[in-house]
C-alpha cells in the first residue's frame, strides 16, 4: 500500500492526506437534537402536516411529515426533507397551500453564520420540493433577519414577514405563490413598515389580504398597538401618515402588549391584547377592525376580562362566525386557562370574565386552542399535575373541549393525553373539518432526548392513537464527551464517551457509551453504539476529563473503571468481553465501600492482570491500589493503601505498567496549602511499594501532563512555573526499577517567555525515541485595538535516552499561523516510525466575534513527521473545519497490518440555540516515509524525467524497485498505469 506525503514542485508545497472517510469525518456519536417549534396545519383532506428541525445529519436541517386520520405517516419514516443545504437551517413555520402541500419558511445560516436570513420552500401533497431544492432566499441581505411569521392568503398562496434588524429595523415581507417565480422581491423583500418593535402577529384577513399587529413603544412606559394590512402585491393599505407607518388601533394610557390577530367575518379581523391601563396585573381587551382599519367596537377596545387577578398571554381564534378569546389567568393564584366567546358585533356570549376551562389546583400553562368547526373549541396545555410524579416530576399534556354553549366535554379534570414521567411540553393543536383535533407535543420522558408525539381526539371517542401519544420522530440529545479508547484487536478499536442522552434535571442518566470502530464505518454506524455499563450515575463530569471512564484490556476481557456520581464519588468497574457484552452486574462493581470520597483513578494491565489505583478521602486523600485477574476478581482481600493520607491530598494522575516485575508505577500530585508536588511510587506485583521519589525537586508547583513508556524507561512531562512566573514544559526520566535519571532535577523541554503547556508525549519504537509537543506562547501579535496578544503555536521536540541521560533536539515548528491560535496538541507514533500530530486551530475564525457563539470556532488540524521531516503543507491540513468547535483530538491504531489509524475528537458542529457536542472520527493511512509521490527518480524534483520513468514502467521497459513502485502509484490503487501518468503531468502543469 502506498502512502502520500509532501511534494515540492517549483517551490509550491502540495499536501496530500490519506483520509479514507468523508470530509470532516464520520460520526461516532451523533445527536439528533430535535427542535419542535409548534408549527403545523391541517390539510384539505383532513390530514395534518407538521415541520421541525434536527441534526440527524450533523448540521441542523428542516423536515416535514404528513399524518392521515388513521395515524399513518405519509412522507416516510423521519419525514420529507425540506432543507438540507450547507449551514444551519432552523425555526421552521408552516401553513397549508390549499392543495395538500405546504409553504415553509425558516431561518437560514448558510450565507451568514451568526445572524441568519429567511429562506422558504413549497412542498407538494407528496412531500416533494417544488422550488429550488436548496431553498429560496426570501431575504439574504446582510445583517440579521429574524422574528419571521407566516400566514395563508386564502387563495393558495401565503404571506411571509420578518424583522430586518439592519439599522433601526423594519418590518419586511413578501408574498408566496405556487411557483418560485411568484415570490415578490426574492432575496430582498418589500418594506411593510419602518415602525417596528420586535415580534408581531400575522393572520389572513379576507379578500386575499393579511393583517399584522404589533406593540409600539412610545414615551416613557407607554406602549400602543399598531396594525398594517397588505395585499398580494405587497402594498401597505393602512397608513396614518400616508407612508408606511401602519395605523394606531389602541393608544390608551399605560401599556398594551401581546397583541394577536385573526380573520373574522368576511374581511374583518379581531384583535386581542393584554392591557395595563386599569390594572397593573393586566386585563384582556379586544377590538374588531373592518377592511379599512376602522374600529367597530369602542375606541381603544372593549373589556373581555378585568378580574382582579392577573390575566396574561391572550390569544384569539375564529370559526368565521364567533371569535374565541382565551388567556392564562391567576385569579385563583395558580395558572388556569379561561375562554370567552364573542360574536361579530362584539357581544360577549359566555360568563362574565370568561369560562374556566380547567379548575385543577396545579398550573396549566402553554395553552393552545383550535376551533372545532361546530361552534365549539378544543384546548391543549401543559399541566402541573405531572409535577407530583414520584418517578420523575414534569408537566403532562391535557386537553379539554368546550361546546358551542360553553359546556365542558371532559369535565371536571380534562382529558389526559400524556402522563409519562418527565416533562411533556410545547403542545400544538389543530382541528380538521371533520371535528378531529390533532395534538402534537415535545416529550422528554427519556431525559435530554426529545420525542415528537401525536394524538388525535374527537368529542365522541376521546383519544384515537396509542396511550400517552404516538411517536412521530425520536432524537438522541445531550452532550457526548470523550472518555477513553482501546485497541481491541486488528481492525477493531473501541472509542468510549460520557453520554448524557438520558440525563436531565431530576433524572439520572449519564452513561458511558462505546462503539467498536472498524474500517467499514459509514454515516449510520454510530447508531450501533451501546452503553458499556447501565449504572446511570457515571457522570456528568463536564470538562473534568480525569473523572471520565478509563479502559484497559487483558487477553480475554476489558475492564472499564468509572466514577459513580450520586453523592460522594465512588470507584466502580465494569467487565466486558471483546464483543462489548457486559460480564457480571450491568451496574458495575464497587471497588471499595470504605472511604468518604474516591476521586482520580487509573487502570492498566500487566501480565494479564488489571491494576486499579484511586484516591480516597480520609481526612485527606490517600492512594489505594487493587489487583484483578482477567475475570475481574480481586486478588487482594481489600485495596492496599500505597500512599498514606497526611496533610496533603494525593491525587492519582497515571498508572503505568511496569514490565520488569509485573507491578505498576503510580504518578500522583500532592496538593496542600504549601503548593503542589509531583511524585512517582513504584509497586511490585504483591502491592508492596519498593521505591518512591519526587518527579522533580527543583520545580515550582508542577502539574502532570503526559507520559510515554519506552523499552527500558518512561518519561513524564509536566508544566511548572519558572522564575518569570510563566509556565514551561519539563520532563523527567525513570527506569522501571525506580531510578530517577535527573536525580530530581528537571529536564527542560521548553521554558521561554509566556507559557508553554499542554504537552503530550509518545514513544517511537521503530526509532527508539520520543516526540513531545506543546502549546507555545512565546510569540505575540497586536490585535485591531493595538493590544498585544499571546500567539499560541504548536511546537515539538525529539527526546532520546542515551547513556542514562535525556537528549532533547531542536524545536520543530508544526503550526504557527500568525494572528490565530493553535493549542492542545495530541501526538501518536505509528509502527512504521511516523508521528501523527493533531491540534485545535482557530485560523478560520479570524475576524469572527466569538462572543456570539455557544462554542468557539476551533478546527481540528493534522500533521505528520517522518524521517524526511514535516510531511504536509506548512501549518498542517484540516481534519475538520465544520462549524463551531472540533476539540480534544486523539489518535488510536486500527490496524498495524494495514497501516490504518484513527483520529477522533469532540465535535460541536450540531450546535444551534443550544450546545450539542458529539464525537467524530477520521480514518488515516499515514504517509510512507520510504518514498515521495511523483518523484520516481528520487532527485527531489518532480518533472518530465519522472514522467518518462513512469511511462517506461507502464510499457514494461522498466521493472520498478520498491521505491519506484511507491512513488509512481500516485492514485494509490496498487497499479501503475496511464492514470498515474496523467496525474503526474497534471501535477507538473497545474501545481
Amino acid at each position: 500500500m502506498i502512502y502520500r506525503l509532501l511534494v515540492l514542485i517549483a517551490g509550491v508545497t502540495l499536501g496530500f492526506a490519506q483520509f479514507s472517510w468523508q470530509d470532516g469525518g464520520l460520526p461516532i456519536r451523533q445527536g439528533v437534537h430535535i427542535e419542535w417549534q409548534r408549527t403545523g396545519d391541517v390539510s384539505e383532506d383532513g390530514s395534518m402536516i407538521i415541520a421541525w428541525s434536527d441534526t440527524r445529519n450533523a448540521i441542523r436541517d428542516i423536515y416535514a411529515q404528513k399524518i392521515d386520520s388513521d395515524g399513518n405517516y405519509l412522507w416516510g419514516e423521519g419525514g420529507a426533507v425540506v432543507a438540507d443545504f450547507e449551514g444551519r437551517q432552523e425555526d421552521p413555520l408552516l401553513v397549508r397551500d390549499g392543495n395538500g402541500g405546504a409553504y415553509i419558511i425558516w431561518r437560514d445560516y448558510r450565507d451568514e453564520n451568526y445572524y441568519g436570513d429567511i429562506y422558504g420552500q413549497h412542498i407538494d401533497a407528496n412531500g416533494n420540493r417544488l422550488w429550488d431544492p436548496n431553498g429560496v432566499p426570501l431575504s439574504n441581505q446582510s445583517g440579521e433577519q429574524s422574528s419571521h411569521n407566516l400566514c395563508v392568503d386564502g387563495n393558495g398562496g401565503a404571506y411571509a414577514l420578518w424583522v430586518d434588524k439592519n439599522g433601526s429595523g423594519t418590518y419586511v415581507g413578501t408574498h408566496l405563490g405556487p411557483n418560485q417565480s411568484d415570490i415578490i422581491a426574492q432575496g430582498v423583500g418589500v418594506l411593510v413598515s419602518s415602525y417596528q418593535n420586535g415580534g408581531f402577529s400575522l393572520e389572513y384577513a379576507g379578500n386575499g389580504e393579511a393583517v399584522m399587529v404589533w406593540t409600539q413603544s412610545v414615551d416613557g412606559d407607554q406602549s400602543d398597538l399598531r396594525a398594517q394590512r397588505i395585499n398580494q402585491n405587497m402594498e401597505s393599505l393602512w397608513n396614518d401618515d400616508g407612508g408606511d407607518s401602519g395605523k394606531t388601533i389602541c393608544d390608551a394610557e399605560g401599556i398594551q402588549s401581546k397583541a394577536k390577530v385573526t380573520t373574522f367575518n368576511d374581511n374583518n379581523v379581531a384583535v386581542v391584547w393584554r392591557d395595563l391601563r386599569n390594572d397593573p396585573d393586566g386585563d384582556v381587551y379586544a377590538q374588531i377592525l373592518d377592511e379599512s382599519g376602522n374600529s367597530l367596537l369602542s375606541e381603544d377596545g372593549i373589556i373581555v376580562c378585568d378580574d382582579t387577578g392577573q390575566q396574561a398571554s391572550p390569544r384569539v381564534k375564529t370559526d368565521g362566525v364567533h371569535a374565541f378569546i382565551y388567556w392564562e389567568d391567576k385569579r385563583f393564584n395558580n395558572v388556569d386557562p379561561f375562554v370567552q366567546k364573542m360574536d361579530t358585533q362584539g357581544n360577549l356570549l359566555w360568563t362574565n370574565n370568561g369560562v374556566q376551562v380547567i379548575s385543577d389546583p396545579n398550573d396549566q400553562d402553554q395553552v393552545r386552542m383550535t376551533v372545532d368547526n361546530n361552534g365549539g373549541a378544543f384546548f391543549a396545555w401543559i399541566d402541573g399535575r405531572g409535577d407530583d410524579n414520584i418517578e420523575w416530576a414534569g408537566s403532562d399534556i391535557y386537553l379539554e373541549h368546550i361546546s358551542s354553549s360553553g359546556d365542558l366535554s371532559f369535565a371536571p379534570s380534562g382529558l389526559v393525553l400524556d402522563e409519562d414521567s418527565g416533562p411533556q411540553v410545547d403542545p400544538l393543536i389543530k382541528c380538521n373539518q371533520s371535528g378531529e383535533a390533532y395534538i402534537i407535543w415535545n416529550d422528554r420522558k427519556e431525559g435530554s432526548s426529545i420525542i415528537v408525539e401525536l394524538q388525535k381526539v374527537t368529542v365522541a371517542d376521546g383519544t384515537s392513537f396509542t396511550n400517552n401519544g404516538q411517536e412521530v420522530w425520536y432524537g438522541v440529545d445531550g452532550n457526548a464527551l470523550l472518555s477513553s479508547s482501546l485497541y481491541i484487536e486488528d481492525g477493531e478499536h473501541l472509542v468510549a464517551w460520557e453520554d448524557n442522552r438520558y440525563l436531565s434535571t431530576g433524572h439520572p442518566g449519564s452513561y458511558t457509551y462505546g462503539l467498536s470502530v472498524n474500517e467499514n464505518m459509514n454515516i449510520a454506524s454510530h447508531q450501533e453504539a451501546e452503553p458499556l455499563c447501565f449504572n446511570p450515575f457515571q457522570g456528568p463530569h463536564g470538562g473534568n476529563y480525569d473523572f471520565r471512564a478509563k479502559l484497559a484490556k487483558s487477553s480475554s476481557s476489558i475492564m472499564m473503571n468509572f466514577h459513580q456520581y450520586d453523592g460522594p464519588y465512588r470507584q466502580y468497574y465494569q467487565m466486558l468481553d471483546y464483543n462489548l457484552d457486559i460480564i457480571g452486574s450491568d451496574s458495575g462493581q464497587e471497588i471499595d465501600s470504605q472511604g468518604n470520597d474516591q476521586k482520580y483513578s487509573g487502570v492498566c494491565t500487566v501480565d494479564d492482570m488489571y491494576y486499579l489505583a484511586y484516591s480516597s478521602l480520609n481526612f485527606a486523600y490517600g492512594i489505594f491500589l487493587q489487583k484483578y485477574n482477567a475475570d475481574g476478581i480481586a486478588q487482594w482481600s481489600s485495596p492496599i493503601n500505597i500512599v498514606e493520607a497526611s496533610f496533603e491530598d494525593n491525587l492519582v494522575k497515571a498508572v503505568i505498567p511496569n514490565p520488569i516485575n509485573g507491578g505498576v508505577v503510580v504518578i500522583y500530585e500532592s496538593a496542600s496549602f504549601m503548593g503542589v508536588g509531583l511524585n512517582a511510587i513504584f509497586v511490585d506485583e504483591n502491592g508492596a511499594p519498593y521505591s518512591s521519589s519526587q518527579v522533580c525537586s527543583d520545580c515550582n508547583d508542577p502539574q502532570y501532563e503526559s507520559y510515554a513508556s519506552g523499552d527500558n524507561e518512561f518519561i513524564v512531562t509536566y508544566k511548572s512555573s519558572s522564575s518569570s512566573l510563566s509556565a514551561g514544559v519539563y520532563a523527567q526520566v525513570f527506569s522501571f526499577d525506580g531510578n530517577n535519571f535527573g536525580n530530581g532535577a528537571s529536564y527542560i523541554i521548553s521554558d521561554e517567555v509566556n507559557d508553554q503547556r499542554s504537552s503530550r508525549i509518545t514513544y517511537n519504537q521503530f526509532l527508539d525515541e520520543y516526540l513531545a509537543c506543546w502549546n507555545d506562547g512565546r510569540e505575540t501579535f497586536n490585535n485591531e485595538e493595538g493590544e498585544e496578544i499571546v500567539d499560541l503555536n504548536i511546537l515539538c521536540a525529539n527526546l532520546s535516552v542515551l547513556e542514562g541521560d535525556l537528549i532533547i533536539s531542536e524545536e520543530i515548528e508544526v503550526a504557527a499561523i500568525e494572528g490565530s491560535q493553535q493549542q492542545n496538541p495530541s501526538v501518536f507514533s505509528t509502527q512504521s516510525g511516523n508521528y501523527m500530530i493533531g491540534w485545535e486551530d482557530m485560523r478560520s475564525a479570524q475576524g469572527i466575534d466569538q462572543s456570539l457563539n455557544l462554542s468557539f470556532e476551533w478546527d481540528a488540524y493534522y500533521q505528520e513527521i517522518n524521517s524526511n521531516g514535516i510531511v504536509y503543507e506548512e501549518g498542517g491540513i484540516p481534519l475538520s473545519t465544520d462549524p463551531f468547535g472540533q476539540v480534544n483530538i486523539r489518535f488510536g491504531v486500527l490496524s498495524e497490518e494495514d497501516n490504518l489509524y484513527l483520529a477522533f475528537w469532540e465535535d460541536d458542529r450540531s450546535t444551534g440555540k443550544e450546545l450539542l457536542t458529539n464525537i467524530y472520527a477520521q480514518l488515516i493511512t499515514p504517509s510512507d516515509s520510504d518514498c515521495t509521490l511523483f518523484d520516481v527518480n528520487a532527485d527531489s524534483n518532480v518533472d518530465v524525467l519522472d514522467v518518462v520513468q513512469m511511462v517506461n514502467i507502464v510499457l514494461g521497459n522498466l521493472i520498478p524497485d520498491n521505491y519506484q513502485s511507491c512513488a509512481a502509484d500516485v492514485n494509490s490503487d496498487d497499479n501503475i498505469d496511464v492514470l498515474d501518468v496523467v496525474s503526474t503531468v497534471n501535477a507538473i502543469l497545474n501545481p
